[in-house]
């Protein structure tokens, strides 16, 4: 009896673990074809820090589509044409992510306000302003074929020295091995652990070796037209904010007349109804922004 029992129990556990295997498979399979992981990776260095790989395409969920060109930006093939070639700058604002659809994105949306120009978005989710300094110095080929740069900045830039690549949740290297252990990272075991994959920068403060590579940088660009855009947070924009006000101040000084400079914040089409979390815009808010840039532009 002892003997049946036995077997009886091992057969047991035997097909528990068949089917708990059989449900890991199911799910990790169920997760790919739904696209849970097919998003862009990310290469490091001890220079930019992190930047998107070049030539990678694809679509977040099977509906938000994203591409990245061989020059790691944003948008298709590099092909300037030599007449009229705008580059966007940023961070994550630039960026979108995977919330949203390429044509949804702050690129796309410029480039079908200024359909005579071509938009070539340089960025990457967290990236600073030394980040984006260092993205000019690799690659001067593409700042000698633009002749216009429309650069976005928001507070969290200046206080900060150069971002550095810190986790595969935020900029992935490679594609996990595993969907479900990355979910379960990504979206459970981090945000039980206090932190966030997407997390917005929050500096009070202006680094001064900020600005000193700024004005580097821009002196440097002398032959080209620059655009900064201001970018105020939600709760900046609902309340008069000291640190937004001292940071168009040391902008407006660090670039004097160089370099034409727009306080999103003064902009009566912009509002706080048009953000999708505290810092980014929703993709309302890209096509507003991107009115609010190509009427700039214009002037």
């Amino acid at each position: 009896m002892k003997t049946i029992d036995s077997n009886k129990s091992h057969k047991k556990i035997i097909w528990l673990l068949a089917m708990c295997t059989c449900l890991i498979l199911v799910c990790e399979i169920a997760l790919r074809v739904i696209g849970i992981i097919d998003f862009p990776v990310y290469h490091t260095n001890s220079v930019i820090g992190y930047i998107p790989a070049p030539n990678q395409s694809g679509a977040f969920l099977r509906k938000n589509r994203w591409e990245v060109n061989s020059k790691s930006m944003g948008t298709g093939l590099w092909r300037p044409n030599e007449a009229k070639d705008i580059l966007l700058l940023g961070d994550s604002l630039v960026w979108g992510g995977n919330p949203l659809d390429q044509p949804a994105k702050l690129g796309p949306q410029l480039q079908e306000k200024l359909p005579e120009w071509r938009i070539w978005p340089a960025s990457a989710g967290s990236w600073s302003i030394l980040n984006e300094i260092a993205y000019l110095n690799l690659n001067p080929d593409v700042v000698q074929d633009i002749e216009t740069i429309v650069w976005i900045l928001n507070t969290g830039d200046f206080g900060k020295e150069r971002s550095l690549w810190s986790s595969d949740l935020t900029h992935p290297r490679e594609k996990p091995l595993s969907a479900i252990w990355y979910v379960a990272n990504k979206y459970i075991f981090s945000r039980i652990n206090g932190s966030s994959a997407n997390r917005t920068d929050t500096s009070d403060s202006i680094a001064d070796s900020t600005l000193s590579s700024l004005s580097k940088k821009v002196a440097e660009l002398n032959d080209k037209k620059i655009l900064f855009i201001l970018y105020p947070s939600k709760s900046q924009l609902k309340v008069e904010n000291d640190l937004y006000i001292h940071v168009k101040e040391a902008l407006e000084e660090t670039v004097q007349s160089c370099c034409a400079i727009l306080d999103l914040s003064s902009k009566k089409d912009w509002n706080s109804n048009i953000y999708r979390d505290s810092i980014h815009p929703s993709a309302e808010g890209n096509k507003i922004l991107a009115s609010i840039i190509a009427t700039k532009l214009s002037e």
